[in-house]
């Protein structure tokens, strides 16, 4: 997919899919550049939590609108939503692995597919970040524009019963063993 230029510097939005300690993997939008003569991309602008508002004044409205929605899952503002506790810090300390898989997670998943929805629509680029200060070609994710439709295969013998779930996407069956997050 073609990058979208920023200020005719050879500078892009893109996304990327990082581990966040607490939350789990979520996504970050950065602005990013080719590094010179080379195969990868410098990362040169975290837009999250606050990012500038020149940089906001020129990017594209599907653009703006990702960076609000990622936004909705910073530390402050799921401090606001899910907690009762006086400070960010003591929050980030005390939140328990049940509030975080039974109410966070689920937050931050729903707003992370918005996300992904409008890069696939839009053709902005998501990466899988494997180090923090670069990315590779490689690291570009496929979002696929068919929906994956779930397969259940079920197995029944005389002792028991079994089933195997799959994934078909454009008629093509998904390895569910190879997909994985590094």
């Amino acid at each position: 997919m073609p990058e979208k230029e920023l200020l005719n510097k050879n500078l892009s939005f893109a996304l990327l899919l990082t581990n966040h300690r607490l939350w789990g993997y979520i996504l970050i939008p950065y602005i990013i550049e080719p590094a010179l003569n080379k195969k990868y991309y410098i990362l040169k602008e975290s837009l999250s939590p606050f990012p500038g508002t020149d940089t906001l004044n020129i990017l594209d409205p599907e653009e703006r609108e990702v960076i609000n929605i990622i936004n909705e899952y910073n530390d402050r503002n799921l401090f606001r939503l899910f907690s009762k506790d006086k400070s960010l810090k003591e929050f980030l300390i005390k939140v328990t692995s049940d509030r975080i898989d039974n109410f966070i997670r689920p937050f931050i998943e729903r707003k992370i597919y918005k996300c992904f929805s409008i890069a696939r629509d839009e053709g902005i680029p998501v990466y899988f970040q494997k180090t923090t200060t670069t990315l590779h070609r490689e690291d570009q994710l496929k979002i696929e524009t068919e929906k994956a439709v779930p397969l259940f295969r079920f197995i029944r013998d005389v002792d028991q019963s079994s089933y195997k779930l799959g994934l078909d996407t454009d008629g093509k069956s998904v390895d569910l063993k190879k997909v994985q997050l590094r």
